[in-house]
């Protein structure tokens, strides 16, 4: 495999964030994983400052018999993790992958002068590194060049 491109985490984040509040009710967050199907959400509070990030899995565990958090969960602020792992829109995705395989995360919020700008996932990553270099045009060689003005003067 290649090595990674430099690739800076504003090139191939998702800019148009959907957020959910901290105040929420579970089922209102249940309904917004059933309407985007995404793997979790950034979390803000009512001045729409990050204060958390929830995900599927955090969802799920409130549904574990043996988890007493289940038996106070109303609200997301109950369940998200907080504080939240963020990197700059100027990482690359090696910084990336990094941050993502330290914290055991999979996805993460991209803040920019404290400001909310985006979200990156590992999907985001793959899809980058994946993605087939265009290819390039084959240059003309010499020979080729020559062979052109060459034969049509030698059919005269």
């Amino acid at each position: 495999m290649n090595r990674l491109p430099h690739v800076e985490v504003k090139e191939i984040m998702k800019k148009n964030v959907i957020t959910v509040n901290e105040n929420n009710s579970l089922d209102e967050l249940a309904d917004k994983f059933r309407k985007y199907n995404f793997h979790g959400f950034p979390v803000v509070d009512d001045e729409g400052k990050l204060s958390g990030i929830v995900t599927k899995k955090d969802l799920l565990k409130i549904y574990r018999r043996q988890n007493l958090q289940s038996v106070f969960a109303d609200q997301v602020r109950d369940i998200m993790v907080s504080p939240v792992v963020t990197v700059s829109p100027d990482n690359t995705i090696s910084d990336v992958i990094d941050v993502m395989f330290e914290h055991a995360k999979r996805i993460l919020p991209v803040m920019d002068d404290g400001k909310l700008v985006g979200m990156v996932c590992q999907r985001d990553i793959v899809t980058k590194i994946l993605a087939k270099e265009p290819k390039k045009k084959p240059r003309k060689s010499m020979i080729l060049k020559l062979t052109k003005k060459i034969i049509p003067t030698w059919k005269k």
